[in-house]
């Protein structure tokens, strides 16, 4: 067989047509137009709908309570300061008129505990004033009775009174702590109470 197309010969005597532009008599087919390269595609824009969750913000109130007024509409813009909501006040103006009362009967027991102490420190002084008496009554005593000049029994009235002047000024001792205490205790209690009503206001 032939190496070459145009060497061969058909049963009809026709050589085989040669290929488009190999015959220098017949024009080749038109070159093909080279196209360049399409570009990298660009990523399209987000949605509508990715952009509006992109700006969506969790919100939570500092109160729970249930919601009376509602000053937006959906997919409405808002900025910082702007009034989304309203929470209806009522349980919270009936919880900030009872600390109030509350704040209003502590401060009137502190006014208690501060007569107390006053009372408490009155009746010390005068258990005070008394026990210096006894004691003065009951020094002189011991030696003249030491040498016969009192009596015995003089002698114990005496210092029986002392002991009674001493206790008493003890118990007024102990009732201006336990006054004191009572006013700090409730002076802690105002302290909180005005904290609350900071809050609920």
């Amino acid at each position: 067989m032939a190496e070459h197309d145009h060497d061969q010969i058909f049963a009809d005597g026709s050589s085989p047509k040669p290929r488009p532009g190999t015959d220098p008599a017949e024009p080749g087919p038109s070159p093909k137009p080279v196209r360049e390269p399409a570009p990298a595609s660009v990523a399209e824009p987000q949605s509508r709908r990715e952009q509006q969750a992109s700006d969506f913000v969790n919100i939570s109130p500092g109160v729970s309570g249930r919601i009376v007024g509602l000053n937006i509409v959906d997919n409405q813009t808002v900025k910082r300061g702007d009034l989304l909501a309203t929470i209806d006040p009522t349980p919270f103006q009936l919880a900030l008129d009872e600390k109030r009362a509350k704040k209003t009967e502590a401060e009137a027991q502190l006014a208690v505990d501060r007569d107390v102490i006053a009372a408490a420190q009155a009746q010390l002084g005068d258990a005070a004033a008394k026990e210096r008496l006894a004691s003065d009554n009951v020094r002189p005593a011991r030696p003249i009775t030491a040498a016969g000049f009192y009596s015995s029994q003089g002698l114990n009235t005496l210092t029986a009174k002392e002991q009674e002047a001493k206790a008493a000024s003890a118990d007024a001792e102990s009732s201006i702590a336990k006054a004191q205490q009572t006013l700090t205790l409730h002076q802690a209690t105002v302290a909180t109470i005005t904290t609350e009503i900071a809050y609920l206001q």
